[in-house]
């Protein structure tokens, strides 16, 4: 069953990067190489292409967009421009936060001449759109023609004499492929290549990646030491949980991702541009999604991989025990007991295997710390059922836990515990004690605060 989910979820991968192929890819392609220069040919040549328009001489301006349907803000301009080289007009639609040049050039190009004795020449700086040439619709033309003659131009008897004999009428939007915008492309880019690497990573990790229980923390137990030993020993066990508890993290991604492009797409849906869900705001939330799940993941994997649980029980060891001798003394001591004095105690959150040996006592931890406990040196061990209140932003949360405190005779510090373990049930605690006390009696007090 977690097998078949996880080529479900890769499926789903690769079917999302197969839509935004459908949606967007051919105008991708028409977007990665740049923008053609439009040249002197007809411009029905260049219909449907990505091409890069020099205006020179723009008639002309009116509202073509609204940031919404009562009219308060307009978002994008539309300017007829007169072509006296191709003796067409065109248009061009402009976002009102690029309009500054095409305005200051509308301004330059309609100075009468008789302003320029009393004002000066207005110098002309021709503006740049880049954008695929489309066809101009009825109404649009329509539209083009009105703003012209509100504007009435210098030239406006050559310019409808232009209009008469014109058949074709072409418009550029700015920065707009297909209708789709650059940066909205760039976001489709990314998701299909992204979900592509993911789907190829996915389908190897499925068909290569599955190891034995033990074998991925076996693997960096390469010397013939007891403490390898030990790790060993317990690697199964350890590995079977690790197993489960990333499975648990699968889930917590899969649907944490399917809740980020959910809440996109909603955002669409209510801004009612559903045109744009499969171009922007679903690819941008599966590129989120994806770049957490990566992120999430990965951090999930170096804490529970094999090399990463390895090292984090050698450093438990050498923190408890310095002496390298003494770390072996005390793993060999823990083989010696075997699993007969061993207990796992798990929980959601981590794995705990104990192991008492008949003078040294190991904890070795997933997630959590890994210690050794030296039972000759206690001079007492102290109970207690701890309650901790703590809040976040979610609100206010009680946590119970039950400790065992282990003191040193020879510590210099008498208020400071040597070793600490927690458990989470008073039964699982009462059982560790119990365990303890098979070994070493009543020769060390136990105190129950």
């Amino acid at each position: 069953m977690k097998k078949a989910v996880d080529w479900l979820i890769t499926l789903m991968i690769a079917v999302a990067a197969v839509l935004f192929i459908v949606t967007s890819g051919s105008s991708i392609v028409k977007w990665l190489p740049g923008p053609k220069e439009l040249g002197d040919g007809e411009l029905q040549k260049a219909e449907g292409q990505y091409i890069s328009y020099i205006v020179k001489n723009p008639v002309a301006r009116y509202d073509k967009e609204y940031t919404s349907g009562d009219k308060k803000e307009v978002r994008v301009y539309e300017y007829p421009v007169y072509d006296k080289e191709r003796q067409v007009i065109l248009a061009t639609a402009i976002s009102r936060y690029d309009k500054t040049p095409m305005d200051s050039l509308q301004t330059a190009a309609s100075w009468p001449k008789e302003w320029e004795a009393e004002y000066g020449k207005k110098e002309i700086r021709p503006v740049t759109v880049r954008g695929t040439l489309e066809r101009m619709e009825e109404d649009q033309i329509e539209a083009v023609m009105e703003a012209i003659a509100e504007e009435n131009p210098q030239n406006l008897d050559e310019i409808l004499q232009v209009a008469e004999n014109q058949t074709d009428w072409y418009w550029i939007q700015d920065k707009h492929i297909d209708g789709i915008e650059g940066y909205q492309l760039r976001f489709s880019l990314i998701a299909i290549v992204l979900s592509a690497v993911l789907v190829v990573v996915r389908v190897i990790s499925s068909l290569f990646g599955k190891k034995k229980s033990g074998e991925e923390i076996q693997k960096y137990l390469s010397d013939n030491s007891n403490t390898s030993q030990l790790i060993s020993m317990a690697a199964p066990v350890m590995e079977k949980w690790i197993q489960e508890y990333q499975m648990r993290q699968k889930r917590n991604i899969y649907m944490t991702g399917a809740v980020i492009v959910a809440v996109l797409a909603g955002i669409c849906e209510l801004a009612g541009a559903r045109e744009q869900a499969m171009v922007f705001h679903i690819p941008l939330g599966v590129v989120i999604a994806e770049v957490i799940g990566c992120i999430y993941w990965l951090a999930v994997q170096s804490q529970t991989g094999g090399k990463s649980v390895v090292k984090a029980c050698r450093k438990g060891i050498a923190k408890s025990l310095p002496s390298k001798e003494e770390q072996e003394a005390a793993a060999g001591d823990a083989l010696e007991a075997g699993k007969e004095w061993m207990k796992v105690v798990r929980s959601k959150n981590f794995i705990n295997i104990y192991i008492c040996g008949s003078r040294y006592w190991h904890r070795l931890s997933v997630l959590a710390w890994s210690s050794v406990v030296d039972s000759e040196r206690l001079e007492k061990m102290e109970t207690e059922h701890v309650i901790s209140t703590y809040r976040n932003s979610t609100g206010k949360f009680t946590s119970e836990d039950y400790v065992i405190r282990f003191f040193y005779k020879d510590s210099q510090k008498k208020k400071t515990c040597a070793q600490y373990w927690s458990f989470y049930s008073q039964e699982v605690c009462g059982a560790m004690l119990y365990m303890i006390r098979q070994r070493i009696g009543d020769t060390v007090e136990v105190i129950t605060k």
